[in-house]
């Protein structure tokens, strides 16, 4: 049983596919194992405990009791994400890279530039990027677009919302994408080749640009000039 008394039960395999219908749940879950073995450090792994760390978690009791952050985010851990994966949980690649980059986030605003596990989430965000990027290049269906439903064409490609996660056909665009040329706090100069902006991001929506922008306001990274001139 859940938390709220709710009845958990596992679903089989064969019933279980991302809304788009495309990756299967294993394939979901293989995925979620593969991303934390980019990381040894058990503060990713386990839910942080609020005993030990007070301040982490929201000063309200409701969205405390939901795992809610002091600065509004969702916490999340590889333990979370593995048992969301097992429960079928995760309809599509763009859900498990959310999360992932919830566990990246979540710990550069919380811990200094200079803190180990600062720099350990910067290395995983980058590790993982990569993965994603293979998966969106390789694998048909992996970020089909959120309006039609239908795979990247190359007269009409898919481009990948830095925020939401989700693909977009450039065609299905209801306004033109915001945020084009603003550079991801997290990720290299350059983004991913043909499918963002020289900034590293894109943005569906406005929406998605203002609540990326917020939560960038806040990470805590070192300057290039103390990275020895390289941008993460």
């Amino acid at each position: 049983r859940g938390g709220g008394g709710e009845m958990r039960q596992e679903v089989p395999d064969a019933l279980v596919r991302c809304r788009e219908g495309r990756v299967s749940r294993e394939a979901l879950l293989n995925l979620v194992l593969q991303l934390r073995t980019k990381t040894s450090n058990d503060c990713f792994s386990q839910r942080v405990d609020e005993v030990l760390v007070p301040d982490y978690y929201h000063e309200e009791a409701g969205p405390r009791s939901r795992g809610m952050t002091a600065w509004g985010t969702q916490a999340m851990c590889f333990d979370w994400m593995e048992q969301r994966a097992r429960l079928g949980h995760y309809p599509s690649v763009a859900a498990v890279e959310r999360d992932v980059h919830l566990i990246a986030t979540n710990a550069v605003t919380f811990h200094g530039a200079g803190d180990a596990r600062n720099a350990e989430a910067r290395k995983l965000f980058a590790a993982c990027d990569e993965i994603f990027w293979k998966w969106a290049c390789s694998c048909l269906g992996a970020y089909p677009c959120r309006r039609c439903q239908m795979d990247s064409f190359p007269h009409n490609r898919v481009l990948l919302c830095s925020s939401c996660c989700h693909g977009i056909h450039e065609q299905c665009l209801t306004a033109k994408g915001c945020g084009i040329s603003f550079v991801h706090p997290l990720r290299a100069p350059g983004g991913r080749p043909g499918m963002e902006g020289p900034g590293g991001c894109f943005f569906c929506s406005e929406d998605c640009f203002k609540r990326f922008y917020d939560t960038s306001r806040r990470i805590l990274v070192p300057s290039p000039a103390a990275l020895g001139g390289e941008a993460l």
